[in-house]
């Protein structure tokens, strides 16, 4: 069972990745190869997987409808 802590912790995470998300322009002009581009890429995109999610979970918990 989720508790209003674990709503707490994903709005910090959340602040985390809008944070990683303003930098992520000048990182992207500093990858030096191909596959940092391509890290930095899938690293971004597991960040908004994770806020995605995290918003799903915060909208069930909001609505009553906790699974």
């Amino acid at each position: 069972m989720l508790s209003p802590f674990d709503i707490r912790f994903f709005r910090e995470l959340r602040t985390y990745v809008e944070d990683e998300t303003g930098e992520f322009r000048e990182r992207l002009s500093s990858c030096k190869s191909f596959e940092d581009v391509k890290y930095l890429m899938g690293y971004m995109a597991a960040l908004d997987d994770v806020v995605k999610e995290g918003e799903e979970i915060e909208r069930r918990l909001t609505s009553g409808k906790e699974q």
